[in-house]
């Protein structure tokens, strides 16, 4: 399992907010890919966001996931992607 930081979308971590110190779903998908891990768990979202918005962010990384996994031609090991979204939500 990977717990990872995915606070911005890729447009604000790569860009706007790159020296911010967070990352996004995107980069969390391809090294959860890379490393064989079976279950992404995407954290530390914005406290701003709406659930709606991390719906969203869910959403997109999942598809993002499918574009990887097709481009590389990877077909083992593809991670489960899930929100970690509630303060104190123990996760095993």
């Amino acid at each position: 399992m990977l717990i990872f930081d995915a606070q911005y979308s890729f447009k604000e971590a790569e860009i706007s907010k790159a020296d911010w110190g967070h990352s996004s779903p995107n980069i969390g998908v391809e090294l959860a890919i890379e490393a064989d891990i079976k279950h992404l768990v995407l954290f530390h979202h914005e406290p701003s966001s709406t659930n709606r918005e991390l719906e969203r962010k869910l959403t997109e990384a999942r598809k993002y996931r499918k574009i990887y996994t097709t481009n590389f031609k990877k077909k083992e090991n593809i991670p489960h992607i899930t929100l970690a979204v509630e303060e104190g939500v123990i996760i095993f």
